[in-house]
């Protein structure tokens, strides 16, 4: 189940397993292809951020180095890093110095989007085939 507050269009989501993009988002559904599905249907699921998909993805996502994955734009760097708890973060790398901005893991990907949206005011730019790919060798690999 997916939360439609945390949801905006654009984000990526779950729908019976297989990669969607948002169309639209009202108080209880989710617009997929043109059809409303409601939001608390075990169908719409959020994605959970793994290494795969960040690894997978890496040509528009965040490339992996050390225990980072970069993430380049305006001379700064967004990255999403792990702890030793193997959850997610967010920091901003300026002048050298790692900002840490989500005091929660990072648990979906559309977190991670929107957090980067909100940040740079532009969409993350995200190769869907690869993130296709990326999604079933997670489920392959019992990730998500």
């Amino acid at each position: 189940m997916v939360e439609t507050s945390e949801l905006r269009i654009g984000n990526y989501i779950l729908y019976h397993n297989i990669l969607a993009r948002v169309q639209g988002v009202s108080d209880d559904s989710v617009l997929i292809d043109g059809v409303a599905i409601p939001a608390n249907d075990a169908i719409v699921r959020p994605i959970t951020l793994c290494d795969t998909i960040l690894q997978k993805v890496r040509q528009r996502i965040p490339k992996p180095e050390s225990y980072c994955y970069f993430y380049y734009r305006n001379k700064q760097t967004f990255l999403i890093y792990v702890d030793d708890a193997d959850n997610y973060y967010i920091g901003l790398n300026y002048q050298g110095d790692v900002c840490r901005i989500t005091p929660n893991p990072i648990v979906y990907l559309h977190q991670l989007q929107n957090i980067y949206f909100a940040q740079y005011g532009a969409e993350m730019d995200i190769n869907e085939r690869i993130l296709f790919d990326s999604v079933e060798t997670a489920f392959q690999n019992g990730e998500i």
